[in-house]
């Protein structure tokens, strides 16, 4: 269904990766996709049957997509975590070049 509304919306059709929580420099890579792909997503729980039940899941991502602060507050995490993990990566190659 997910592409569905990614060709109603136009945006090209991608995976959406899930981020692993003991990894958290992963989730650049998770947010990236979701950013390209916002309004595809937005619509596609805004039109899942259970998008107005506020205690289900789909409810809850709903509603949190509806909220005009969500896509900002994402490319800001989006954009600080490309800095982490620029600097993450800069951090290694000097750590194992002194070891």
């Amino acid at each position: 269904m997910l592409k569905e509304f990614q060709e109603f919306v136009g945006c090209e059709q991608k995976k959406l990766l899930k981020h692993s929580p003991t990894r958290w420099l992963s989730m650049h890579r998770c947010l990236t996709p979701l950013l390209e792909q916002y309004e595809a997503v937005k619509s596609y729980f805004a039109s899942h049957k259970e998008a107005e039940k506020r205690r289900s899941k789909v409810g809850q991502i709903h509603s949190t997509l509806q909220d005009p602060s969500t896509l900002p507050w994402l490319q800001f995490i989006c954009h600080v975590l490309a800095k982490f993990g620029k600097f993450n990566s800069t951090f290694q190659v000097i750590w194992f070049n002194l070891l």
